[in-house]
């Protein structure tokens, strides 16, 4: 979703300028908001950008124009926020109030709030309880909740009404589809409309922000170098949108690559899966010596995967080290080669000592390869190949 433009607005004490959201009659204009007038400090600098996003509770196909505020804190942090209706409720029987909510740079949510003289109600207009607003946060703040693949027709239903689709929390006997620790009991459609205000297309549009004054530097020096592994993510995912390839990138995401837990592994791996052919088999022929098994295997997946042709000096690098192989690495790597109609005197060499191993998966695994390559073995080879079988025939 592209960013359609921005607009800077300096707030002056006891003043602030319009900034709502403009959902094609959903939602509420206007800010003056939370006694802002009076905490507001002087001069202070905000960021007015106007994003389009798609909102499923409004419309799954046509995205809906908002104003993102960016503002800087004054410890110097950065933080994101949006004034939204708190529900999107089809028979216009539920108490919509205006909610403000919260991400930080990285475009992660962060809190929400409410006007003083506001709170959320639940159906048969009962309010939200301060348990429900500890669920509601709690909620809010999980990614993977049901709510993220449920489709708004399936959300909530109802088998006694018989005047059009109704949708709404404030119907009784309404049920919802999802588990009850999903959602706050009653409040079914507030928290599908809330969940993916914090969790949606808006996450994606501030990290874009985020990173689009960020030079490859920056984001290497700033968000890859922290030890936080979500602002690691963040600038390996940046510098492969930006198609940061040169030699000094290359050498610290193989270097996080290595260091780094799984999880930043696998993003740099992505990267590395960018580059042209003989720097990604440069990169990955590092990543596997250094790697652990887990990082071994999927080094072993991408090779398997590439669209970028076979390498000898790759394969021939790693049939050297063939005599340390798990049995997996070892079936991946075989498969891989037999898949590309590959073979060579290096690797038939390392191969014929394995007919040896002490794991007979090993031994049977590399047998049976050989065996498909009878025609190029010396006499030497095949009569090693044909002692073993002869011993382990039953086994075979």
């Amino acid at each position: 979703m592209k960013i359609k433009n921005q607009k800077i607005e300096f707030v002056q004490e006891g003043k602030i300028q319009s900034l709502g959201v403009k959902i094609v009659g959903f939602v509420l204009l206007g800010l003056v908001f939370f006694g802002l007038q009076a905490s507001t400090p002087p001069n202070e600098v905000k960021i007015t950008h106007t994003v389009s996003v798609i909102h499923p509770a409004i419309d799954k196909l046509k995205p809906i124009d908002c104003y993102l505020v960016e503002e800087v804190l004054e410890d110097g942090t950065k933080q994101f926020y949006l004034d939204v209706d708190s529900v999107n409720c089809g028979e216009n029987v539920c108490k919509v109030v205006v909610v403000r909510m919260y991400w930080d740079e990285l475009g992660r949510y962060t809190t929400y709030k409410l006007q003083d003289d506001e709170g959320l109600e639940k159906k048969e207009g009962a309010p939200f309880t301060k348990q429900d607003y500890i669920k509601l946060e709690k909620i809010l703040k999980n990614k993977d909740s049901e709510l993220k693949s449920v489709f708004k027709d399936e959300l909530v239903t109802s088998d006694f009404i018989d005047h059009g689709n109704v949708d709404v929390d404030a119907v009784s006997g309404a049920t919802s589809s999802v588990r009850p620790e999903e959602t706050v009991e009653g409040a079914v459609w507030t928290c599908y409309t809330l969940w993916h205000w914090a969790n949606g297309g808006m996450v994606s549009e501030i990290r874009d922000i985020t990173s689009q004054y960020l030079s490859a530097k920056q984001l290497r020096e700033n968000y890859l170098a922290d030890k936080n592994i979500a602002y690691k993510e963040f600038a390996i995912e940046k510098l492969i949108q930006k198609k940061a390839y040169d030699s000094v990138t290359v050498l610290e995401l193989e270097s996080e690559a290595i260091l780094g837990e799984y999880a930043v592994f696998k993003m740099a791996l992505e990267y590395i899966e960018q580059l042209p052919k003989d720097v990604y088999y440069s990169a990955i022929t590092t990543l596997f010596e250094k790697g652990s098994y887990k990082k071994r295997v999927a080094c072993l997946n991408s090779v398997s995967k590439t669209k970028k042709g076979n390498n000898k000096d790759y394969y021939d690098t790693l049939s050297k080290k063939i005599g340390d192989f798990s049995y997996q690495e070892l079936e991946m790597f075989l498969s891989l080669l037999q898949r590309n109609q590959y073979t060579s005197n290096t690797l038939l060499e390392e191969l014929m000592p394995l007919l040896k191993a002490d794991n007979f998966l090993i031994a049977r695994r590399a047998f049976w390869f050989l065996s498909n390559q009878e025609q190029v073995l010396t006499k030497k080879q095949k009569k090693i190949l044909k002692k073993f079988k002869k011993k382990n025939l039953e086994k075979l």
